[in-house]
């Protein structure tokens, strides 16, 4: 037997409010507190649940008024506990703007409480989860001064 449940989620997204410019790629995000259906999960038993994820964005194009509907599901084996994103967009040190899009959908741990109690009532628990290092061994940081190959802004 499935059971289907549907909850709405609130999400909020990196840069802008309600109204979203797609010139430059962004990043939206829920905040984890005591209203998120996520708040009982912890870090080591996220894999263990049975749900999927289904995120829909709803677009209208202003010039043509053409309407676009994106959607993508994820599954719990799909969900990173403690990873954030590289920057995709960055400044050169004679301040020109580069898109870097190998660093598009890489991801770096980031310490992150083992579960959203832990963050949000730290006495009465008191373990972080922390990583070190990064998803991708051969990732290199490095300084970019005039880059070739990257779109100019």
């Amino acid at each position: 037997t499935v059971i289907l449940d549907q909850t709405n989620i609130n999400f909020v997204v990196d840069a802008g409010k309600d109204n979203l410019f797609f010139v430059c790629p962004l990043t939206l995000y829920h905040i984890i507190d005591n209203t998120s259906p996520f708040f009982e999960l912890a870090m080591d038993t996220l894999h263990q649940q049975e749900f999927e994820l289904v995120v829909f964005l709803d677009g209208v194009a202003e010039s043509t008024s053409a309407s676009c509907q994106v959607r993508t599901s994820y599954i719990p084996h799909e969900i990173k506990w403690g990873y954030s994103f590289l920057p995709v967009i960055s400044r050169t040190k004679e301040g020109k703007y580069c898109v870097d899009f190998s660093n598009f959908a890489k991801i770096v741990p980031v310490t992150t409480p083992h579960c959203a109690q832990c963050f949000h009532n730290e006495k009465a628990h008191n373990h972080q989860y922390t990583k070190t290092g990064i998803d991708n061994p051969g990732f290199e940081v490095i300084d970019i001064h005039d880059p070739i190959g990257f779109t100019k802004m």
